[in-house]
């Protein structure tokens, strides 16, 4: 019903924000799609603008980053350049934990703070702040570009999701009078997936008809596969895959199954989405005005075109400045400009979590999903997740009602050796579910043994 999304979106969409202090998200949209249309030259100027300007706010309100520019030897005024950002040091979520307070600027009062939080995917959740302003500019941010994907506010969003904290309050009266006509979100999780509920939730998205679906890989993929196992037929219009890795075949899976477009976007809680696939799917844009992308290895040097640890500079949180912040993503980022005629830089892949990320015996590090692609390879009928316990160590948990082929688990173990350069020990364990992590996001490989990135990027700074 075009009609009442548009009339959502002009009356109480807007009215619903006002209440929450939050319109201006609505006010910065037309502004970005300025921003996305200029030449990359002056797209490089207003990031280095905003460079600029956060710097100084640092430099003039945050004890740690002043200290920082006196360590250096350097003031706001000595940058020249973006590149700049090379003699300082990475921040990373130890650091600010152990200096929050000295990185909070100091002209922006608790009162005027927001408070958020990492999932806590690989460890205690990290707190962090941001003013308003910031915040708005996020969603109008991650709006921007679902507006790539034919999406505009009032239209009807449905999330298969795995992060609690992101659903809103549907339980009561209230919750399901603001879905109806303000957010219009409704939220599909692993419990409505289950055999008891899916007839349910069959039935529920037959009638919802939603123009946009976004959600993580591995729960809608998991989906799909029912979806065809009980052969029912759902289509979605497009499909936004975010917060998880996504692999060819589940994209393969996923488009074929609900004759859908699937686009990829990037993003964190720190930051919010910061990266989209556009129509051409060849990497992600990301939005430079709003935000500075460095990959580093891991003794800290740019890693060029090659993969490389991912740090990210806000240029929109005052109220907690994050400068070169260490995500914790292995990525690899783009200089070759993209057919669909976008200036915006671009990330060309996403590997993963760097403690995802595979140590052979002799300390080389490697993407988790190299062992990933034997276990697609194998063909074999169980959902598996690798486990890394030292660098000669692996366990592999299953899921499978079913006796595991011996030639497949004799092709994973050959696969896995020769990916390692050695022989290793690798011992399978059949448990009834493998369990996602805290944030919801299920994880194909963890290691337990500590990477090599992490280790290099820690700071001496720790006062």
């Amino acid at each position: 019903m075009p009609f009442l999304s548009w009339l959502i979106r002009k009356t109480t969409l807007p009215l619903y924000l006002r209440y929450r202090g939050e319109l201006g998200q609505l006010s910065y949209l037309d502004e970005f799609a300025s921003l996305e249309k200029l030449s990359s030259d002056d797209i490089r100027q207003v990031q280095l603008h905003a460079f600029y300007r956060v710097m100084e706010h640092a430099y003039q309100f945050c004890p740690y980053y002043r200290e920082i520019f006196e360590d250096i030897g350097a003031t706001p005024s000595d940058l020249k350049s973006i590149e700049d950002l090379q003699k300082f040091p990475i921040l990373t979520k130890d650091l600010i934990k152990k200096n929050l307070s000295s990185i909070l600027a100091k002209n922006i009062g608790p009162d005027r703070r927001l408070r958020s939080s990492t999932g806590g995917s690989t460890g205690q959740p990290l707190v962090f702040y941001r003013d308003s302003i910031c915040r708005d500019k996020k969603f109008a941010m991650q709006l921007n570009f679902l507006r790539w994907c034919g999406f505009l506010p009032g239209d009807k969003h449905l999330y298969f999701w795995g992060a609690s904290q992101d659903y809103d309050g549907l339980s009561t009266l209230k919750g399901r009078i603001v879905q109806k006509l303000a957010t219009r979100r409704w939220f599909v999780n692993a419990d409505s997936l289950k055999a008891g509920n899916f007839g349910k939730t069959i039935e529920m998205l037959s009638r919802l008809k939603p123009k946009i679906v976004s959600a993580y890989p591995n729960i809608i993929y998991a989906f799909a596969k029912e979806i065809e196992r009980r052969k029912k037929h759902i289509e979605f219009d497009r499909i936004v895959v975010t917060a998880e890795q996504i692999f060819n075949h589940q994209r393969q899976k996923i488009e074929e199954v609900f004759n859908a477009e699937v686009f990829e976007q990037y993003g964190s809680r720190e930051f919010g989405t910061i990266a989209s696939e556009c129509g051409y799917h060849d990497g992600l844009h990301y939005f430079a005005p709003g935000v500075i992308l460095e990959t580093a290895t891991r003794d800290g040097m740019p890693s060029g075109n090659g993969l490389g640890s991912l740090l990210v500079t806000d240029l929109w949180n005052y109220a907690m400045p994050l400068i070169r912040y260490q995500v914790g993503d292995l990525v690899k980022l783009v200089s070759a400009p993209c057919e669909c005629g976008c200036e915006l830089p671009r990330i060309g892949a996403v590997a993963g979590r760097i403690v995802d990320a595979i140590i052979r015996p002799g300390g080389e590090m490697i993407a988790g999903q190299a062992l990933i692609s034997v276990i697609r390879r194998s063909e074999i009928d169980a959902r598996m997740q690798i486990i890394q316990k030292a660098p000669d160590q692996f366990i592999i948990n299953y899921v499978s009602d079913r006796k595991l082929s011996e030639d497949k688990l004799h092709f994973i173990r050959n696969g896995i050796n020769s990916i390692m350069e050695q022989q290793v020990r690798i011992n399978f364990n059949k448990v009834q579910e493998v369990e996602r992590d805290k944030s919801g996001k299920f994880r194909y490989v963890k290691s337990d043994i500590s990477s090599p990135l992490q280790n290099d990027f820690k700071s001496p700074r720790t006062h």
